[in-house]
């Protein structure tokens, strides 16, 4: 059987949940910084229900700014503190135009940089990521999901999100 998408927080444009251990967090346009602080507070409820770790999605449409700078300041020491429950992370940049292809190159070279304790890889697509935490992705009774039953989860996401206008 599938693993429900656990819905939390959603917004015109952005919204998270959690598919077992797999916190996925969508931005398809400019967000809120309260936004945020939602996606921060859903990855520590996540951690505190699957305390053995988590695998951490962020998607981004090939339309959605970066976050402020004072978010991604938020982001970063959040992600710090949590690292050592962070069992994998994948970070989407969707889309193939140029913006999309620099954005990615840009964040990649920033996770080189940064060198984060935990896997992460920078990729174009959900499925692609999906695919990526795939071998540490657990269901709540910590049965292995696979990387469809997490890009399941992922769409049920985006069908909850109301579109930017």
């Amino acid at each position: 059987m599938t693993p429900a998408l656990d819905l939390g927080d959603v917004g015109q444009g952005w919204g998270q949940g959690r598919i077992g251990n797999v916190v996925v967090i969508v931005y398809q346009s400019a967000t809120p910084n309260a936004a945020v602080d939602l996606s921060l507070e859903r990855i520590d409820r996540a951690i505190a229900e699957h305390p053995a770790g988590i695998a951490l999605l962020a998607i981004f449409s090939q339309n959605a700014p970066a976050p402020s700078s004072e978010a991604r300041r938020r982001i970063s020491q959040h992600l710090a503190r949590s690292a050592g429950k962070l069992l994998i992370g994948a970070t989407v940049i969707e889309g193939t135009n140029m913006r999309a292809m620099a954005t990615r190159a840009a964040t990649a070279m920033m996770t080189t940089i940064l060198r984060p304790p935990y896997l992460h890889k920078v990729l174009d697509t959900a499925a692609a990521a999906c695919s990526f935490v795939e071998p540490k992705a657990v269901d709540d009774a910590l049965a292995s999901m696979t990387a469809g039953d997490i890009l399941s989860g992922v769409i049920s996401l985006r069908a909850a999100i109301p579109s930017a206008q």
